[in-house]
């Protein structure tokens, strides 16, 4: 079972948020203005937040085809859709897959593979664990526990979203990204601590009519390390005219 908020009046803005966190984590600090001019579907990612898991198979074009069906459910696109890192390249998926559905794709602190990571191929990434998440970030498990619907899967969950989406070496492929028709934006913070800025621009030499945007002063999670500079950036973005990223 997807969770989702549904909020404001305008066309439709699919938010998509990153690995191991929730559409009000990634998003909360800027609903309030996009749902001035948008309806902002905000949804909790199969197996985050307070969707369920189910114990199905984890990736990246199975997060997408959801994202599709909940447009659908919703109306249908094209939507403009925004996500964060894993959401980004869920985004990209959506595209792919279902590309009736995407006016255009804003992806924050995505990547296609571990070629961009840093350190590069991510080790600390690759080996990651449930109990590694515990011991590290225990504040942010409980309130996870807290909120979902089935927390005896979370650790499960996490350990199967490393080994079935993380670890795998490719996110997409470049072949994939270069057809992709919807106009495309991609964000980056100038000190994102796990893309390196080199894979950011090969990312917008890989996406044909893509366009770069840098967030001075921030890290991969733009709207946390500079929230105004973030803000800036993605109104000016949503603020282009539709047939553009």
């Amino acid at each position: 079972m997807l969770t989702y908020e549904v909020s404001g009046a305008g066309p439709m803005l699919l938010l998509l948020h990153g690995g191991l966190s929730n559409s009000r984590a990634d998003f909360g600090t800027v609903i309030p203005r996009l749902q001035a001019r948008f309806r902002v579907a905000a949804m909790d990612t199969r197996g985050h937040g307070r969707s369920t898991w189910g114990g199905t198979p984890l990736a990246y074009p199975a997060f997408a085809d959801d994202a599709a069906a909940l447009l659908r459910e919703l109306g249908g696109g094209p939507a403009v859709v925004m996500g964060v890192s894993d959401g980004g390249i869920s985004g990209f998926h959506l595209a792919l897959r279902h590309p009736q559905l995407v006016a255009r794709l804003i992806a924050i602190g995505a990547s296609a593979d571990i070629s961009g990571d840093t350190p590069p191929g991510g080790p600390a990434i690759r080996e990651f664990t449930a109990a590694m998440f515990e011991a590290q970030q225990p504040e942010r498990l409980a309130a996870w526990l807290a909120m979902s619907p089935e927390p005896e899967r979370v650790r499960p969950f996490i350990d199967a979203l490393m080994r079935e989406v993380w670890r795998p070496p490719v996110y997409v492929t470049r072949e994939e990204l270069a057809r992709i028709k919807a106009p495309t934006a991609l964000v980056f913070g100038d000190r994102d601590e796990y893309v390196t800025l080199a894979h950011a621009a090969e990312l917008q030499r890989s996406i044909p009519g893509s366009i770069l945007s840098m967030v001075a002063n921030s890290g991969h999670l733009i709207f946390e390390s500079n929230p105004a500079a973030a803000w800036t950036t993605i109104n000016r973005l949503l603020s282009r005219p539709s047939a553009t990223a």
